[in-house]
């Protein structure tokens, strides 16, 4: 039987480990591409994250179970370490050469970008950060499409917003497929800022 517990990862690749499977076999994951942008709580995650870095370079210490709880000693909350070494190697060791297939735990809606001639990677300002916000106020994930990687991964509830002759093309034959939201990027962008 599974936990209700709710387990929110940041999009990852791998091949298959027990860690894995021992997670998917008690809960289920949900898994959010681009969560540092538009997930509150892996955002806070990545902070703390790189501070410990930052806190462990300062005081010139290793990265050790002991070490972190004592360049977080001094602040007003408990720490407790879980640390990934050779002890629990078994767990995140790849037992197989098939890749973890995460399309099914993604985190929905989606907001799929596609956006003719432009990779979301070179997307900056108010259309990407509305993208995220929407992501965000729906309780998805988004990312950029790629027509030859991304169409298996649209579900019924999630949203496309298009930029582009063709990109406006795929949004409306995925629309005729799929109960999905379609917008152009500018549709987006309006509508986010209608909700903030």
């Amino acid at each position: 039987m599974k936990e209700e517990h709710l387990y929110l990862l940041h999009n990852f690749s791998s091949r298959v480990t027990k860690a894995w499977q021992d997670l998917i076999d008690h809960t289920t994951p949900k898994i959010f591409p681009k969560g540092d942008e538009c997930n509150p709580l892996i955002s806070v995650a990545d902070m703390f994250a790189y501070l410990t870095e930052k806190k462990l370079w300062d005081a010139k210490l290793w990265l050790e179970p002991h070490n972190v709880e004592k360049v977080w000693g001094d602040y007003d909350f408990g720490v407790e370490v879980r640390f990934l070494d050779e002890n629990v190697l078994s767990k995140y060791r790849w037992f197989s050469q098939e890749s973890i297939e995460t399309v099914n735990y993604l985190a929905r809606p989606m907001v799929f970008l596609d956006i003719e001639g432009i990779s979301i990677s070179k997307l900056t300002g108010d259309p990407y950060v509305s993208a995220a916000a929407y992501a965000s106020l729906k309780g998805g994930g988004f990312q950029g499409f790629d027509e030859g990687i991304d169409a298996g991964k649209i579900r019924d509830g999630d949203v496309y917003a298009y930029a582009g002759e063709k990109a406006k093309e795929r949004a409306y034959a995925f629309k005729d497929m799929y109960d999905i939201e379609v917008y152009s990027i500018r549709e987006l962008r309006q509508k986010v800022h209608g909700l903030l």
